[in-house]
């Protein structure tokens, strides 16, 4: 499902900005899911805004001795298009290039700290006197993290053989995308 909103907020009317002017500013959602592999279902969320510690995650034990199952986690992605002057473009560029796969450091476009992904942008001539410059950012409401079981000496899960269905000793968050930035930089129509 996609919705487009123009810019504007709380019923009142869009400011009086054309698509090919700079300043104009369009926003696209898309809403999903995505299977990622847990070994605990519920689980403890201390997540500091997606930055983890390595403590056991706890929850309900779903994995099969050691094998991960198929859990759907909520994420959409967050689409910003806006309409810049050609004397911003290089800025944008740069911008742009240094919040590629960084997490938000502030709530961003209702969206909590931590749990919006920059995956990057696109921009492309519109005018001689413009660009239009796209902007995407995935939500993941897990914070893009993944789940890690602790492995043995021969690099296979750890697992608990003494319960009546086995599974995994002890599952951590592992954060991949630790760089964070302030999304309300990347442009000054955000």
């Amino acid at each position: 499902m996609s919705f487009d909103y123009s810019q504007g907020s709380g019923g009142n009317p869009p400011p009086p900005v054309l698509p090919s002017e700079p300043g104009y500013l369009q926003i696209s959602m898309e809403y999903g899911a995505v299977f990622k592999d847990f070994y605990r279902d519920n689980p403890g969320l201390k997540l500091f805004d997606g930055n983890p510690t390595n403590e056991d995650i706890k929850g309900r034990l779903i994995d099969a001795c050691g094998e991960p199952v198929s859990v759907l986690v909520q994420q959409h992605r967050l689409v910003l298009e806006e309409t810049i002057g050609v004397d911003a473009v290089q800025a944008s560029t740069v911008a742009t290039r240094n919040a590629i796969g960084k997490r938000n450091s502030a709530a961003f476009f209702g969206a909590a700290t931590g749990t919006l992904l920059y995956e990057g942008g696109s921009a492309r001539r519109i005018s001689l006197t413009a660009f239009s410059v796209t902007h995407r950012f995935l939500y993941d409401q897990f914070f893009h993290m993944v789940q890690q079981p602790r492995l043995n000496s021969q690099r296979a899960v750890e697992v608990d053989n003494t319960r009546e269905f086995p599974s995994a000793t002890f599952v951590r968050w592992v954060q991949p995308f630790t760089g964070t930035t302030d999304f309300n930089s990347l442009s000054e129509n955000f």
